[in-house]
């Protein structure tokens, strides 16, 4: 996943889940991207190893990443390219976050 698709999927995401004003109601994603935006968008915030003293979050937990993998039945080979789109995901959210973090 190019990391300008995946900022703005990430970005998209998040402004939807804040309810911000334009956030875009339709996204376009590659169908070899399908996949993983699917995982990326079904993970709670709880999925995040969150600072104890607040701020942005350091990344997704690799525990409930591979739960959710369980869970939606993805087959183990498959595990390694999901996962570094995943990375690149994970990437563009932790900007996004940091960013917001800031305001």
């Amino acid at each position: 996943m190019p990391e300008a698709e995946a900022r703005t999927a990430v970005a998209a995401q998040l402004d939807a889940a804040e309810g911000e004003a334009g956030a875009q109601d339709e996204l376009a994603v590659l169908p070899c991207n399908w996949q993983a935006v699917q995982v990326f968008a079904g993970m709670p915030g709880s999925c995040w190893d969150l600072p104890a003293m607040g701020g942005a979050p350091r990344g997704l937990r690799r525990d409930q990443l591979v739960g959710e993998l369980t869970l939606r039945g993805v087959r183990r080979r498959d595990w390694p390219a999901l996962f570094d789109r995943l990375r690149v995901m994970e990437s563009a959210a932790m900007e996004v976050l940091r960013g917001r973090a800031r305001r």
